[in-house]
């Protein structure tokens, strides 16, 4: 399991998830719903359910698609996950190349495409919101589209060494390299994904 040095376990979190590993020996990694920590700050803390299904098990490869990068549901926090430590060997752990922005896409991409998830719907962690996060550095210094193009062309050739992936998937790729290689289609998806995230939080506090 991981933490950054500024995010939070709910007390109970760490027994929880462990609890359903157990529960479901198939489950490579478990995470449930994360509060995006404004209130740190005087802000209004937000609610976030991860992934498209909770309290299910999600197999190979509906959570790849399903989840941003490649699809909209909510990706998890890195200080929310808790995995088997064999599958991580497997997988060859994180990608070498990729630090900050993106670097737990790619990993989580390797893990939603080889092993089954489970995301809970009970909250456990709180995951601070701050104006110096990779995340929020990225988008200010214009490098948010020109970070997932990086991580979609990995993304093409990983999947150019794995047996018997979806056609699902790449179709799902292609249509992200078409926009993402298309400076028109660069703003109307930098566009969208403002429009997208002002709308999700909007129903996170309803």
């Amino acid at each position: 399991s991981f933490i950054d040095a500024d995010d939070i376990w709910l007390p109970s979190k760490l027994a929880d998830h462990v609890g359903l590993l157990d529960a479901h020996p198939e489950v490579g990694m478990v995470c449930g719903t994360t509060i995006y920590w404004h209130s740190w700050s005087n802000g209004e803390d937000q609610f976030v359910p991860t992934g498209h299904q909770q309290d299910v098990v999600v197999y190979p490869p509906d959570a790849a698609l399903a989840v941003f990068p490649l699809g909209t549901a909510a990706p998890p926090s890195m200080s929310d996950i808790v995995l088997r430590a064999d599958l991580v060997r497997r997988l060859g752990g994180f990608e070498e190349q990729f630090t900050g922005h993106y670097e737990s896409r790619v990993f989580l991409s390797k893990l939603f495409l080889n092993a089954p998830v489970y995301f809970s719907s009970t909250a456990s962690n709180k995951y601070r919101q701050h104006p110096a996060s990779c995340v929020q550095t990225a988008i200010r210094e214009g490098k948010h589209l020109e970070n997932r193009l990086r991580f979609l062309e990995w993304l093409e050739q990983y999947l150019n060494t794995v047996d018997s992936i979806d056609p699902r998937v790449k179709t799902s790729l292609y249509r992200e390299l078409s926009l993402g290689r298309s400076p028109r289609s660069q703003d109307f998806v930098s566009i969208l994904t403002k429009i997208g995230n002002r709308l999700r939080r909007l129903v996170w506090r309803m």
